[in-house]
C-alpha cells in the first residue's frame, strides 16, 4: 500500500520553516552579507556574502549534527 504522508516526510528537509532551528540566519545590518547564529545564545558562527550561501551553510551544518 502506497503512504504519501511517508513518502513526503522523506523528502522533507530538517527544520523547513525554521522553527525550533538551532540555527537563525540574519542580515548583517549596513552590509549585503548574512551571517549564521546559534539560537541559544546567539553566538556569531559565520558571515557569507548571499542569502543562498547563508542556507546551504545552515543545511549542511544541521545535517553534520
Amino acid at each position: 500500500m502506497h503512504c504519501p504522508f511517508t513518502e513526503r516526510t522523506k523528502l522533507m528537509k530538517p527544520y523547513p520553516l525554521g522553527i525550533d532551528n538551532p540555527i537563525k540566519i540574519k542580515a548583517v545590518w549596513g552590509s549585503h552579507k548574512w551571517a549564521l547564529y546559534w539560537k541559544d545564545d546567539h553566538t556569531k558562527i559565520a558571515t557569507f556574502n548571499s542569502q543562498n550561501e547563508a542556507y546551504q551553510a545552515r543545511q549542511s551544518i544541521i545535517e553534520s549534527l
